[in-house]
């Protein structure tokens, strides 16, 4: 099941959680709270995710940007620092 099949079966579960005064699939309003949460995690995730893989296609291409680019924008060394930055982002992301 990919990330955003998961968020949709959540907030399917979500609307029948909370359409209703009784339990429905074994859910009840009370589940609304963490259903809410596990949500927004995973969105967050994919955010995440994105923002990394924009970040490796940078990386990958910077070499490409130094030499074509006449601006002092990028510069020898500028792949290093957006490696790093992904580094930093992925420990980050695993200690949440």
């Amino acid at each position: 099941m990919t990330v955003q099949k998961a968020i949709e079966e959540l907030n399917m579960i979500l609307e029948e959680a909370t359409a209703y005064e009784h339990a429905v699939c074994y859910v009840t309003s009370c589940d609304e709270e963490p259903l809410k949460m596990a949500i927004e995690a995973l969105e967050k995730q994919v955010s995440i995710d994105r923002i990394l893989e924009r970040l490796e296609e940078i990386a990958d291409k910077s070499n490409d940007m130094i030499l074509e680019s006449d601006s002092p924008q990028y510069y020898d060394g500028f792949e290093d620092g957006v490696r790093k930055a992904i580094e930093i982002i992925e420990e980050e992301v695993q200690h949440d």
